[in-house]
């Protein structure tokens, strides 16, 4: 049986060299993201937290998410009205409320930065 803590491995019969890594190590829980809210147009008078569910499902649980917003995605709250995108989380169980926003017209591609690392 192999341990994870081998550094290299020489195959003398290929001549290669396989490096072996130790599994990643899962981030402690207080340097996870938590979506709290992700909502597109509210500047438009859409609903908060419109988005939360694809915000989230890309990013809960990471230490860190660039969010790429794609109204081809996440849909057109509000026809005709350029659309600003704000993204609430917390990290780990701290109650401080972080927020990203990207300006109107965010739906073509803008991206945003979560991090809790």
């Amino acid at each position: 049986m192999l341990r994870a803590t081998a550094a290299v491995l020489l195959l003398g019969v290929t001549g290669c060299t396989l490096f072996l890594t130790p599994p990643a190590q899962p981030s402690p829980p207080w340097r996870v993201i938590h979506i709290l809210a992700g909502s597109y147009g509210q500047n438009c008078r859409a609903v908060h937290g419109n988005t939360t569910a694809q915000l989230a499902q890309n990013c809960e649980g990471q230490p860190s998410c660039a969010y790429r917003i794609d109204y081809t995605v996440i849909g057109d709250p509000a026809f005709g009205c350029a659309k600003d995108y704000v993204a609430e989380w917390r990290c780990g169980d701290d109650p401080t409320v972080l927020r990203a926003a990207a300006a109107p017209e965010a739906g073509f591609g803008s991206i945003i930065q979560l991090r809790c690392d």
